[in-house]
Protein backbone atom coordinates (compact mmCIF):
# COMPACT_ATOMS: atom_id res chain seq x y z
CA UNK A 1 0.00 0.00 0.00
CA UNK A 2 2.69 2.93 0.77
CA UNK A 3 4.44 1.81 -2.74
CA UNK A 4 0.74 2.82 -4.22
CA UNK A 5 0.94 5.60 -2.44
CA UNK A 6 4.43 6.78 -3.07
CA UNK A 7 4.14 5.92 -7.18
CA UNK A 8 1.11 8.45 -6.88
CA UNK A 9 2.98 11.39 -4.85
CA UNK A 10 5.44 10.75 -7.44
CA UNK A 11 3.73 10.62 -10.73
CA UNK A 12 1.09 13.58 -9.64
CA UNK A 13 4.37 15.29 -8.95
CA UNK A 14 5.89 15.00 -12.37
CA UNK A 15 2.95 15.85 -13.97
CA UNK A 16 2.33 19.24 -11.86
CA UNK A 17 6.18 19.84 -12.75
CA UNK A 18 6.30 18.95 -16.28
CA UNK A 19 3.07 20.77 -17.06
CA UNK A 20 4.89 23.84 -15.98
CA UNK A 21 6.77 23.66 -19.97
CA UNK A 22 3.73 22.73 -21.83
CA UNK A 23 1.84 25.47 -20.66
CA UNK A 24 4.43 28.13 -21.69
CA UNK A 25 4.60 26.05 -25.19
CA UNK A 26 0.63 25.82 -25.30
CA UNK A 27 0.64 29.91 -24.93
CA UNK A 28 3.38 30.75 -27.32
CA UNK A 29 1.35 28.77 -30.11
CA UNK A 30 -1.99 30.39 -28.93
CA UNK A 31 -0.03 33.85 -29.28
CA UNK A 32 1.27 32.97 -32.78
CA UNK A 33 -2.25 32.12 -33.78
CA UNK A 34 -3.73 35.34 -32.14
CA UNK A 35 -0.87 37.41 -34.20
CA UNK A 36 -1.93 35.56 -37.18
CA UNK A 37 -5.73 36.00 -36.83
CA UNK A 38 -5.39 39.60 -35.65
CA UNK A 39 -3.37 39.96 -38.97
CA UNK A 40 -6.13 38.43 -41.45
CA UNK A 41 -8.97 40.56 -39.31
CA UNK A 42 -7.21 43.26 -39.56
CA UNK A 43 -7.07 42.72 -43.46
CA UNK A 44 -10.29 41.85 -43.93
CA UNK A 45 -11.81 44.64 -42.07
CA UNK A 46 -9.88 47.23 -43.98
CA UNK A 47 -10.76 45.53 -47.32
CA UNK A 48 -14.52 45.37 -46.47
CA UNK A 49 -14.07 49.22 -45.17
CA UNK A 50 -12.52 50.35 -49.04
CA UNK A 51 -14.99 48.45 -50.53
CA UNK A 52 -18.25 50.29 -48.47
CA UNK A 53 -16.38 53.44 -49.07
CA UNK A 54 -14.95 53.14 -52.59
CA UNK A 55 -11.63 53.59 -51.48
CA UNK A 56 -10.05 52.71 -54.23
CA UNK A 57 -6.36 54.00 -53.65
CA UNK A 58 -6.57 52.14 -50.00
CA UNK A 59 -7.21 49.20 -52.08
CA UNK A 60 -4.40 49.44 -54.23
CA UNK A 61 -2.04 49.54 -51.78
CA UNK A 62 -2.58 46.36 -49.68
CA UNK A 63 -1.36 44.49 -53.14
CA UNK A 64 2.41 43.69 -53.62
CA UNK A 65 4.62 45.58 -54.94
CA UNK A 66 4.77 42.86 -57.92
CA UNK A 67 0.73 43.24 -58.17
CA UNK A 68 0.63 46.50 -58.02
CA UNK A 69 3.27 46.93 -60.90
CA UNK A 70 1.71 44.29 -62.93
CA UNK A 71 -1.53 44.85 -63.32
CA UNK A 72 -4.13 47.56 -63.73
CA UNK A 73 -5.35 47.73 -60.19
CA UNK A 74 -7.72 50.68 -60.22
CA UNK A 75 -9.50 49.82 -63.17
CA UNK A 76 -10.10 46.17 -61.23
CA UNK A 77 -11.45 47.39 -58.26
CA UNK A 78 -13.08 50.54 -60.31
CA UNK A 79 -15.15 47.47 -61.90
CA UNK A 80 -15.83 45.24 -58.71
CA UNK A 81 -16.78 48.75 -56.78
CA UNK A 82 -19.64 48.86 -59.14
CA UNK A 83 -21.17 45.56 -58.92
CA UNK A 84 -20.45 46.25 -54.88
CA UNK A 85 -24.26 48.03 -53.91
CA UNK A 86 -24.67 49.18 -50.28
CA UNK A 87 -21.70 49.42 -47.02
CA UNK A 88 -21.77 46.31 -45.13
CA UNK A 89 -23.48 45.98 -41.80
CA UNK A 90 -22.12 42.58 -41.40
CA UNK A 91 -19.61 39.80 -42.25
CA UNK A 92 -17.50 36.85 -40.79
CA UNK A 93 -13.89 35.89 -41.65
CA UNK A 94 -13.11 32.06 -42.30
CA UNK A 95 -9.69 30.24 -43.19
CA UNK A 96 -8.00 32.57 -41.26
CA UNK A 97 -5.16 29.65 -40.77
CA UNK A 98 -2.00 30.13 -42.72
CA UNK A 99 -0.09 28.03 -45.35
CA UNK A 100 3.62 28.39 -46.22
CA UNK A 101 7.29 27.07 -45.63
CA UNK A 102 8.67 26.88 -42.48
CA UNK A 103 12.24 25.03 -41.71
CA UNK A 104 14.17 25.04 -38.42
CA UNK A 105 11.62 27.69 -37.08
CA UNK A 106 12.39 29.71 -39.81
CA UNK A 107 9.20 31.18 -41.55
CA UNK A 108 10.15 31.47 -45.37
CA UNK A 109 7.09 31.75 -46.98
CA UNK A 110 4.03 32.63 -44.84
CA UNK A 111 0.42 33.17 -46.75
CA UNK A 112 -3.39 33.09 -46.04
CA UNK A 113 -5.90 32.75 -48.18
CA UNK A 114 -8.75 33.97 -45.78
CA UNK A 115 -13.19 34.22 -46.96
CA UNK A 116 -15.05 37.03 -45.86
CA UNK A 117 -18.28 35.67 -46.10
CA UNK A 118 -21.88 36.78 -45.50
CA UNK A 119 -21.36 40.35 -46.30
CA UNK A 120 -24.28 41.85 -45.95
CA UNK A 121 -25.66 45.30 -47.11
CA UNK A 122 -27.46 47.92 -46.39
CA UNK A 123 -29.18 47.42 -49.81
CA UNK A 124 -30.18 43.93 -49.51
CA UNK A 125 -27.38 42.07 -51.08
CA UNK A 126 -24.72 39.64 -50.32
CA UNK A 127 -21.50 39.60 -50.87
CA UNK A 128 -18.45 37.13 -49.99
CA UNK A 129 -14.68 38.51 -50.66
CA UNK A 130 -11.93 36.12 -51.38
CA UNK A 131 -8.48 37.34 -51.11
CA UNK A 132 -4.53 35.46 -51.30
CA UNK A 133 -2.01 37.37 -49.64
CA UNK A 134 1.37 36.78 -48.51
CA UNK A 135 2.60 37.93 -45.02
CA UNK A 136 6.30 36.74 -45.45
CA UNK A 137 8.02 36.09 -49.06
CA UNK A 138 11.81 34.91 -48.26
CA UNK A 139 14.00 36.11 -50.82
CA UNK A 140 11.41 39.22 -52.62
CA UNK A 141 9.54 41.33 -50.35
CA UNK A 142 8.15 42.69 -53.27
CA UNK A 143 5.96 39.97 -53.02
CA UNK A 144 3.92 40.74 -49.58
CA UNK A 145 0.86 41.43 -49.77
CA UNK A 146 -2.01 40.69 -51.26
CA UNK A 147 -1.62 38.70 -55.04
CA UNK A 148 -5.60 38.09 -55.68
CA UNK A 149 -9.08 39.26 -54.44
CA UNK A 150 -11.87 38.31 -55.87
CA UNK A 151 -15.42 39.64 -55.55
CA UNK A 152 -18.44 36.39 -55.20
CA UNK A 153 -22.39 36.83 -55.43
CA UNK A 154 -24.70 35.51 -52.86
CA UNK A 155 -24.65 32.56 -55.07
CA UNK A 156 -20.88 32.31 -55.04
CA UNK A 157 -21.19 33.02 -58.74
CA UNK A 158 -17.38 35.29 -59.36
CA UNK A 159 -18.62 38.72 -59.98
CA UNK A 160 -14.84 40.47 -60.35
CA UNK A 161 -11.04 39.57 -59.94
CA UNK A 162 -8.75 41.80 -58.56
CA UNK A 163 -5.07 40.85 -59.06
CA UNK A 164 -3.34 37.32 -60.37
CA UNK A 165 -6.16 35.62 -62.41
Amino acid sequence: MRICINALIITVAFLCFSSCGTTQIFDETFEKLDQDNLYVENMSQEIVRCFDEKDAESLKELFSSNIQNEYDLVSQIEYAFNLYNGKSQSYYVTEKSWDGIISDGIYYDKHFTPKIKDIVTDEGMTYSIYYLTYYIYEGDEDQIGITALGLMSDSQTELARVGKK
